[in-house]
This record gives C-alpha cells, sequence and structure tokens, in this order.
C-alpha cells in the first residue's frame, strides 16, 4: 500500500529524500480520504523552486486542458520529518471525473519514448479502463497516421483524437519550456472517453519546466504533434494555440503567485532537512523563474508572428 515513487530523475533511497505512491484502499477496497484513492507525494528534487508544478498545473487547469490539482505536505515518516513535499493530484479515475462526463473509459500512460507508432501499442501502461487486452483504439490512431497528413486524414484522426486538446497541451508545454512531456514522448496520459470517442491528453511531471531554454516551440517529438506540422491548416491551429497560451499566461498574475506561495513557504524551504540544494541555489533558480513568467509568454509571441 505504500510504495517509492521512484522513475529515473527524481528517484530517491528513503534514506534520502524520497517520493511517495500511498494507495489506501489497497487493503480495503472502500478506503479513501476527501474522495481520494491514492496519494502521489512528489520530492521536489528536481524542482529547486518548489514551484514549478504548481504553476505549471495551474496554467494547464486555466487553459482547459485536463490535469491534476497540488497541495503542499509535511511528510513524517514513524516521526522522523522527511521534509516538504508536493501533494499530486493522481491521474486515476477520480480526476477524470472531476474533466469528463464518463470516466470508465481506458487511460494509458506514456513514458520514456512511448509513443503513438507501430508496434508501440503494448509499450503502453494501461491504468484504467474495461479491457487491459484491447488495445485496437491505439492501433486505428496509429494506422491514420501512417498516411499523408492531408486535410482528409486530418479530418479523420480527429474523429478519434480531440486535437484542440492536443495542440493545447503542447503549445502550453512550449511556453513553460516543459521539455520532459510530451516534446519528448514522456510523462503523458491519453484517455479514451466514452462520450466522444476521442483521445484527450493529460500531463504529468512539470518540476523541469521554466527555465531550460534548449529548445523552441516547434523542435521535439509527439506523434500526434509531429504530424499535424505537415499539414498547412493544422500546423496553424498550432500557432495559434502558441498565442492562446502566451496570451493567457500574460493575463494571469504568474508571478504574484509565485511570491505568494514563497511568502507562505519560505521557512519550510529553508527548513527542509532532506534538500539537495542550498538556498543561494534556489534564490537562482527561483529568479530565473520569475524572468521566464515574465519574459517568455513575449518571446513566443514575437516567434509565432516571424514564424
Amino acid at each position: 500500500g505504500v510504495r517509492l515513487k521512484a522513475y529515473v530523475g527524481s528517484g530517491r533511497t528513503l534514506d534520502q529524500k524520497c517520493g511517495w505512491k500511498i494507495d489506501l484502499n489497497h487493503y480495503d477496497l472502500s478506503g479513501e480520504y476527501a474522495g481520494v484513492e491514492t496519494l502521489t507525494v512528489n520530492n521536489m528534487v528536481q524542482d529547486q523552486t518548489y514551484i514549478h508544478e504548481h504553476l505549471a498545473y495551474m496554467i494547464y487547469q486555466e487553459m482547459g486542458v485536463p490535469a491534476p490539482r497540488t497541495a503542499y505536505a509535511q511528510v513524517y515518516m514513524n516521526g522522523t520529518y522527511y521534509g516538504l513535499y508536493l501533494l499530486v493530484e493522481t491521474v486515476d479515475e477520480n480526476l477524470l471525473a472531476g474533466w469528463f462526463s464518463d470516466n470508465t473509459g481506458t487511460l494509458y500512460e506514456g513514458a520514456y519514448g512511448v509513443d503513438l507508432l507501430p508496434g508501440y501499442e503494448n509499450s503502453f501502461d494501461y491504468d484504467e479502463g474495461p479491457d487491459p487486452t484491447d488495445r485496437s483504439d491505439l492501433t486505428r490512431v496509429i494506422d491514420i497516421m501512417q498516411q499523408p497528413a492531408t486535410n482528409e486524414n486530418i479530418a479523420l484522426l480527429e474523429q478519434y483524437v480531440n486535437m484542440d486538446n492536443i495542440l493545447l497541451n503542447r503549445a502550453v508545454e512550449s511556453n513553460i519550456l516543459h521539455w520532459d512531456g510530451y516534446t519528448t514522448a514522456n510523462n503523458y496520459r491519453i484517455y479514451h472517453d466514452p462520450t466522444t470517442d476521442q483521445f484527450f491528453m493529460i500531463p504529468w511531471g512539470t518540476d523541469q519546466t521554466f527555465v531550460d531554454y534548449w529548445y523552441g516551440p516547434w523542435s521535439g517529438r509527439g506523434q500526434l504533434w509531429v504530424y499535424c506540422l505537415q499539414n498547412e491548416n493544422c500546423a496553424a491551429r498550432y500557432d495559434q494555440k502558441l498565442l492562446d497560451v502566451a496570451h493567457t499566461m500574460m493575463n494571469m498574475d504568474l508571478v504574484g503567485e509565485a511570491e505568494r506561495i514563497v511568502n507562505w513557504l519560505y521557512a519550510e524551504f529553508q527548513n527542509d532537512p532532506r534538500k539537495e540544494f542550498s538556498m543561494s541555489y534556489w534564490q537562482y533558480r527561483y529568479d530565473a523563474t520569475i524572468t521566464t513568467l515574465q519574459t517568455y509568454p513575449s518571446s513566443i509571441e514575437a516567434q509565432v508572428l516571424a514564424h
């Protein structure tokens, strides 16, 4: 019922600042707390600011992209204080119920290069749904993308994929410098909504955002997005989504939200007994984040207008 949340970048052992997955109904199938069955407790070791995930998911939600809620938590184990953590809403049927009228569809997880490519259907983790052996919904989408990206094939793809959602997800990634998301075919979920018979994308792993500028808004991977860029009309839709996200971020008080979190939790940042960085480095990364929030949406706008 309690296990380490251990992936390549943020994986830590018990004597370090490890992350956790806590299954509240592992032994009692009715077990939940405040309507939540699973707790995802992120250690924030790759986010030296402690604010990236909170701000990133806030932007996704503002754009109408299904995304987890967040909350901060002091974590103790057997009386030992492990530090400040971030509770990130687990992507499961409970999250789906908050965004979709029907949460009984199939939820897949894509990680570490898994994408909508021929033969990759069984590489997706099957998280929720009625039949873990049936991947025909993935195959249908993959087969369409093996054909030229004509207007007719884009329209056919949109019968089974909500491209507005996909392009918004990718546009948010570009605006927040989320290099570890769908742009690298990593850290995403796709949900097959039974009501619309379409796939929707749900972001994940937004801790390394807002700082690193090593890729641009038209670089990266992600087959659905790459396929769209091969079509002039679809590519223009993506450019408009880039602008929509940039303008929304300009109108959100993101710097004020960052300052609110810091004013509230700065002492917790300082006193985190297992943090892996100095407060001077925290200040450096925080300042870089504020600069990105203040300037990068305008940079995206300029890049799109010049594109």
